[in-house]
């Protein structure tokens, strides 16, 4: 018989006037009248009250944990309810594994021990949040990351040359060992990796032309060269080092034991962790024979029980833009791109500057910004708040204070003058005083005249002459003192004009940290909008955009601004040990703003944390709701479906679920060939014919500046040859590359979303229509109030599931914007090396020929080829985020398909009586369930 010519077979309900709230009494008469069919069955327990009298379970953490933001809380609950799982597994494997039971149900209760599985799996991934910071030397980075640590230096605060060449990655150490609560881990390179560079640095200063290599110009990159050489190798002569190759020096005793290795060190305490690592990252000239290890560093790590990174932040300590050479951005570029938070550190004396605050973040930073569409990542640290006198910041903002800073400011000077003089009327008292009780030999003389120009200055008003002076108030006070009163006066006055001085510093401190606020949205919405405008005159011809649809001054507004103490908190934390512990100008640590800025780490976790709680919990109530489908479905059903009727509708709906996934799969694929690829082939051929101008272009540098490039594969200090070729591709896809993963893939994505969520709720209704249900919403049948909790669970799986495949896709097209430089520094290789070793006479213009000749014959093969690694890169992220999409949608309909099965097809009572004695176990599990969740 044709599945679809099925007939809906209809029970009769009986006790359709008992519900979960029935009064006791009645609940005894049902007792009674069931008692006969219960003693029917032995291997049923006579004691547990009938199936159809408990209460019916639903699981939901919706409305409990509703209005809730913190966390802390969803983590709390979170923790109550994951050990279900493991008291789960064991009832749901001795289902599957029994004789007894119906496939049906054996093959749903498979399915819930793979998704127990999966779950755990779940529960144990961390979600990691790294925050890049980055900073210029003497900037405050280092000292602001101290701070945040509430640490006095765990991280070096001086210009170490490793320091500022690798990143150091501080994260939370989840070591059980209490008497080490600080580990480090110090990452050397590769042995090919450090051959590859110690061949450089000997071709570097081999080729030097000169007689004497002692002599060589300390500056010059040959002498710099070998000073890294002859740090890693002390004992060597010059001599020896001419005659080594880069193998045998990369298997040398000093480091062979560390190349390719990850050394671990552990302590009580900082300042002794931070010893223990200074020998490897160190570069301060030594005068003994030990071996420098700070050119060997790939990355540091630094494990700490700091409470900021308690909920999986990780901060990485980035070389600063402005002394980035192409290397180390290299390396700050592949940390952006895992970064959830991008924070840039500058003093706020050089932020609150017009001339300055435009330069604190890099166009580079700003460009790269945009290809991963991260700005909301952005956030500006204006450092050292505490830099200021009171005499500098009255000059400086004396047309921007408001009327009371400078009546305050007039009493202080006002005070100023009165103590003086009043100092000076004591100091003629005091004088005449011990001159009288003095002899007259010219030694007191000499003394009292010594003490007469000792008269502090009239004008200095600052707090050094206030307390360079404090002491005048406390001599010669004698109970016998007629001058008494004015002593007294004095200290008075003193007191009064160090609390004004202390609210005047405080507002001048605030005054600026908004001024500078300011000042840096006003140039973040200016370089936002000048970068648009640039990218817009790169792609059409003018500098004008089509459509300006960013809001400037909101992006501006909304990027994260602090003001930051990192001395002052440490101060006031105790963590400084320093004598003066002084902070004018700031009454509280919410005054240094640290506080503020630890909290916006964490900030940045509680989204990740509460996603993953709530995706976690959703799958559980999801499983255990699909138990209680089950669990408590007696024969007193509405109705059922011919289950071959229901397979029938089952693998219809599944097939046009799946069919949704191909189709937006094909989708993504199809706006990435039309949206971004042919783009990106018109503009290779683009590329293709300015490469040879831009060879030449190469030529005019300094000969040892270009040949020191080719050297180290075209890249070197502000010099990054494989970019170069690149830029008419990259600085030419500003636009298009942001715009499509912004715009078009959303659309797709959100489209999936709507198309899948329709299908969902169509198959629910055809299946409530062929029950003869209308109103399915408000039916108060278990099975239905069942099924519609879980339609409801399936479609905010696949909202989420559309919002996930889009993070994927971002995670993909980071990787994919930076995977264009590989193909050319690859194919441009072999010519570099080639230049980079020809010598003598007429070398210089030999080497300019070559690699124009170089670059003419492998132009257009080299930007196909970097062209279609973006492609392959790109494709093999979407096909990722597509297998986890089609698994995610698999899983819903092999759910809904156990769901539907169990509740709703018919079924002989022998089989429903089999399987009595499971359902009641597990309804004694699911009750107990239910309390976890209230």
């Amino acid at each position: 018989m044709d599945p679809s010519q099925a007939v809906v077979g209809v029970k009769e309900e009986q006790h359709d006037d008992i519900k979960p709230d029935a009064p006791f009494k009645e609940e005894i008469k049902v007792k009674e009248e069931r008692q006969e069919d219960i003693k029917a069955d032995a291997s049923l327990d006579t004691v547990s009250k009938p199936l159809e009298q408990r209460a019916l379970l639903t699981f939901s953490y919706i409305e409990k944990m509703r209005r809730v933001k913190d966390p802390d809380l969803w983590q709390l609950f979170y923790e109550k309810v994951l050990p279900l799982l493991d008291d789960l597994q064991p009832a749901c494997e001795t289902i599957s594994s029994s004789r007894k039971l119906q496939p049906a149900l054996k093959k749903a209760a498979a399915h819930w021990i793979d998704q127990l599985s999966d779950l755990r799996d779940q529960a144990t991934r961390s979600h990691q949040t790294v925050i890049g910071v980055l900073g210029n030397t003497g900037d405050g980075k280092s000292s602001t990351i101290n701070a945040l640590l509430d640490e006095e230096s765990l991280l070096p605060t001086n210009c170490m040359r490793a320091c500022t060449a690798v990143a150091t990655e501080v994260s939370y150490n989840h070591d059980e060992d209490e008497e080490n609560p600080y580990r480090a881990e110090v990452e050397f390179i590769s042995r090919e990796e450090w051959a590859k560079e110690v061949n450089i640095l000997l071709m570097e200063f081999l080729a030097e032309e000169t007689d004497e290599r002692n002599d060589l110009d300390p500056e010059s990159d040959a002498a710099k060269a070998l000073a890294k050489v002859q740090a890693v190798y002390p004992s060597l002569s010059l001599e020896d080092l001419a005659v080594s190759t880069s193998a045998q020096l990369a298997t040398h005793p000093s480091v062979d034991h560390l190349l390719g290795t990850t050394m671990t060190v552990k302590s009580d305490n900082a300042q002794d962790i931070r010893e223990q690592l200074e020998p490897y990252v160190d570069s301060n000239d030594k005068d003994d024979e030990t071996a420098a290890y700070w050119p060997l560093v790939k990355v540091v790590r630094i494990f700490t029980k700091a409470r900021v990174l308690a909920n999986g932040v990780t901060i990485v300590d980035l070389p600063g833009h402005q002394d980035w050479d192409a290397a180390r951005a290299a390396v700050a570029s592949e940390y952006i791109k895992c970064c959830s938070g991008v924070w840039v550190v500058a003093p706020i004396n050089r932020a609150v500057d017009n001339k300055t605050a435009k330069d604190i973040m890099s166009n580079s930073i700003k460009r790269q910004l945009k290809l991963d569409g991260a700005f909301s990542a952005l956030t500006i640290i204006c450092s050292k708040t505490d830099d200021m006198t009171l005499s500098s910041g009255i000059e400086s903002m004396k047309s921007k204070l408001d009327k009371d800073t400078k009546a305050a400011w007039g009493r202080v000077q006002a005070l100023g003058r009165r103590t003086t003089a009043l100092e000076k009327e004591l100091m003629v008292v005091r004088g005449r005083r011990k001159t009288s009780r003095a002899s007259t030999s010219s030694l007191d003389t000499g003394r009292a005249a010594k003490r007469a120009r000792t008269e502090p200055p009239k004008k200095q008003v600052d707090r050094d002459s206030f307390d360079s002076s404090s002491e005048l108030a406390n001599e010669g006070v004698v109970d016998s003192d007629p001058n008494a009163e004015k002593h007294e006066e004095l200290a008075e006055l003193k007191e009064e004009k160090r609390e004004l001085m202390d609210e005047v510093h405080a507002r001048l401190i605030r005054r600026r940290n908004q001024l500078c606020r300011d000042a840096v949205r006003k140039h973040l919405a200016k370089g936002f909008k000048d970068l648009d405008r640039q990218d817009s005159a790169n792609t059409n011809g003018h500098g004008q955009a089509d459509e300006e649809f960013r809001d400037y001054d909101e992006m501006s507004a909304l990027t994260p601004i602090f003001c930051t103490s990192s001395l002052v908190y440490q101060k006031m934390q105790g963590l400084v040990a320093d004598n003066d512990d002084e902070t004018p100008g700031f009454d509280t640590e919410q005054d240094t703003e640290i506080p503020q800025l630890q909290a916006h780490a964490q900030k940045l976790t509680e989204e990740l944390r509460i996603a993953k709680y709530q995706e976690i919990l959703n799958s559980i109530c999801q499983i255990l709701n699909s138990i209680a489908i089950w669990a408590q479905d007696t024969a007193e059903t509405t109705a059922t479906i011919d289950g071959e009727r229901l397979k029938w509708m089952l693998a219809r709906f599944n097939a046009e679920l799946n069919g949704e996934v191909e189709d937006c799969r094909d989708k993504l694929h199809m706006a990435a060939e039309t949206g971004l690829y042919e783009e990106m082939k018109r503009l290779s051929s683009a590329a293709s014919r300015a490469a040879v101008p831009t060879a030449i272009g190469w030529g005019n540098m300094n000969f040892s500046t270009l040949k020191a490039t080719f050297r180290r594969g075209g890249i070197w200090k502000k010099n990054n040859f494989n970019e170069d070729l690149l830029r008419p591709i990259t600085d030419n896809m500003t636009e298009t590359w942001p715009n499509f993963f912004q715009f078009s893939i959303p659309g797709v994505l959100d489209n999936f979303s709507v198309s899948a969520t329709h299908r969902l709720g169509a198959f629910h209704e055809d299946v409530m229509k062929q029950l003869g249900i209308q109103d399915y919403d408000h039916d108060e049948s278990p099975a239905i109030v069942q099924l519609n909790r879980q339609l409801e669970l399936h479609k905010s799986k696949v909202v989420r599931l559309a919002a996930q495949s889009r993070m994927g896709v971002d995670e993909a097209q980071k990787d994919a914007n930076r995977a264009l430089t590989t193909p050319i520094a690859e194919a441009m290789a072999l010519g570099y090396e080639e230049c980079s070793q020809m010598h003598g006479k007429g070398s210089v213009k030999k080497a300019k020929a070559k690699i124009e000749e170089y670059v003419l014959n492998r132009k257009v093969k080299m930007f196909r080829d970097a062209i279609g690694n973006v492609k392959d890169v790109l494709g093999e992220g979407l096909k990722m985020v597509g297998e986890d999409m089609a698994a995610d949608i698999k899983n819903i309909g092999v759910t809904m398909e156990g769901d539907y099965m169990l509740a709703l097809a018919e079924k002989q009572e022998s089989a429903r009586l089999r399987e009595e004695a499971s359902k009641r176990e597990m309804l004694k599990f699911l009750e107990h369930a239910a309390e976890q969740f209230k």
